[in-house]
């Protein structure tokens, strides 16, 4: 049972710390180490992030469908810490932690054409369609693309026209970010699709 006082309490201090720049994983070790009900403390880095409550608890649920150990951090030969600490890496690249965003129509279209290349890949590996699904749920649509300018990293070499045809699409309408990783992907791309004619 949820005890209102102790999660306002707990979304405080989690949100002071996400302020400070502490990343999800951590504030839920943090918290999660010295609270009877680390369940809780994940419902309170939740909100804290800007995740509604409803929504919260729906992920919470899932994933306690995975695994309902999950919150017993007093398993195993570990220290709580430490379980309290793999807990939160395991729950933020689950996507617990992942604040999701509503694309507007250009991001909307950027991320159209990145599906569309994604769907010429046969056979990618469910880590890697999780991670890309990731990527576009929560607005970082310059991941994604470098994700997909490697395609031979994610499961397949993609030699067709079409695919790098609607990479460099995409990367027209995203615009650099700055990001050495993005330029390098761009460069790449635009090179497969001089090649690939």
């Amino acid at each position: 049972m949820q005890n209102p006082g102790a999660l306002d309490r707990l979304a405080a201090i989690a949100q002071r710390a996400l302020a400070e720049g502490t990343a999800p994983s951590q504030v839920f070790a943090q918290l999660a180490h010295g609270e009877s009900d680390p369940r809780q403390v994940a419902l309170a880095v939740c909100i804290a992030i800007g995740i509604a409550a409803p929504e919260a608890e729906r992920r919470l649920k899932e994933l306690e469908g995975a695994d309902p150990e999950s919150w017993n951090l007093d398993r195993g030969r570990r220290s709580r810490q430490a379980n309290a600490s793999s807990e939160g890496e395991i729950l933020e690249l689950m996507g617990l932690f992942d604040l999701h965003v509503e694309l507007d129509a250009d991001q909307r279209r950027i991320a159209d054409l990145l599906d569309a290349a994604l769907n010429e890949i046969n056979g990618i590996g469910s880590g890697h369609a999780f991670s890309y699904n990731r990527t576009i749920s929560t607005g970082r649509l310059h991941d994604a693309f470098v994700m997909l300018s490697r395609p031979e990293q994610i499961g397949r070499e993609m030699n067709t026209t079409s695919y790098w045809e609607r990479l460099v699409a995409a990367a027209d309408l995203l615009g650099s970010d700055g990001d050495a990783k993005y330029v390098d992907a761009m460069l790449h791309c635009r090179d497969r699709l001089t090649r690939s004619h």
